[in-house]
């Protein structure tokens, strides 16, 4: 769960590489764009790939395409390699001080990062300085109130417990996160504010009547 991989989860047939990809969604139509200049040859046994979403592609000798997979991760600005041998290393928490907690957090509904980025490019600016995480695997598409509470959730939601990590294809499985198919108690739901009790909050919404 580390985002990792390894020869044992991809068959090795002559030889693999990694490439970033880019696009998005519409009303009439759906384009994914592969960067080639990108696409890097994957020398180790074990690696992980440092983009927010790529493709995993294995060819044989003769140049027939033999997996084709798209993954999504989080991309380090740090590290400008794209494959990256080994595992993910998981940095030093900070000592935590409760006095100094400050939890700010920005969500979009039915309006897509990307535009974000072309219309509020002052916000986007302010919100590095401060030092904002911006979830770059998560993304959903349309009103989904359900869905947007994901940002506010202080651990997983205990009704998609039951469900395993991985579906039938071996891809991270959404009703473990997202129980879409059971009866969910409102009551149980793990908000971070029932977390933060006794803490100063609030609240602004871009919809006055909320």
């Amino acid at each position: 769960m580390d985002g990792s991989f390894s020869w044992r989860d991809l068959v090795r047939i002559n030889n693999c590489t990694a490439s970033r990809v880019f696009g998005g969604m519409r009303s009439t139509r759906r384009e994914v764009i592969e960067d080639e200049a990108s696409r890097e040859k994957i020398e180790y046994d074990n690696f992980y790939v440092n983009a927010d979403v790529f493709f995993l592609t294995c060819y044989e000798i003769s140049g027939i395409i033999t997996f084709k997979k798209i993954y999504t991760g989080i991309y380090d600005n740090a590290n400008s390699a794209l494959v990256i041998q080994g595992r993910p290393i998981k940095p030093v928490s900070s000592v935590f001080d409760r006095k100094n907690m400050s939890i700010s957090i920005f969500g979009l509904d039915s309006t897509a990062r990307a535009q974000l980025h072309r219309h509020m490019p002052k916000t986007v600016l302010q919100m590095q300085k401060m030092g904002f995480l911006t979830f770059h695997g998560y993304n959903k598409v349309g009103d989904n109130s359900a869905v947007n509470l994901i940002p506010i959730l202080a651990e997983q939601v205990k009704e998609g417990l039951r469900f395993p990590y991985f579906d039938k294809e071996n891809d991270v499985n959404t009703a473990r996160f997202l129980p879409s198919g059971v009866g969910i108690d409102p009551d149980t739901i793990p908000f971070l504010w029932k977390k933060m009790k006794g803490m100063e909050d609030v609240q602004v919404n871009s919809a006055g009547s909320m």
